[in-house]
């Protein structure tokens, strides 16, 4: 079960072999849904800010690692 004070990582390790979303997984990872008129989508994750840091250190250790094959 999922609690509020749970970490990302505590979620990313709990629930990193799921194979099929459950309610309990959209509820910790999602803080809001919200449908617009003509079919738009905005999918508000519980963890932004982590997630954007994640994922702005893979792509620099992912330039550094191209750049260092290149040399």
């Amino acid at each position: 079960m999922y609690k509020r004070q749970d970490t990302l990582s505590d979620l990313v390790r709990k629930y990193a072999e799921f194979t099929t979303l459950t309610r309990e997984i959209v509820e910790a990872f999602i803080a809001d849904i919200r449908v617009h008129t003509g079919g738009g989508l905005k999918i508000v994750f519980k963890f932004e800010d982590e997630l954007k840091q994640l994922t702005d250190l893979a792509e620099k250790r992912r330039e550094k690692v191209q750049q260092d094959d290149t040399e």
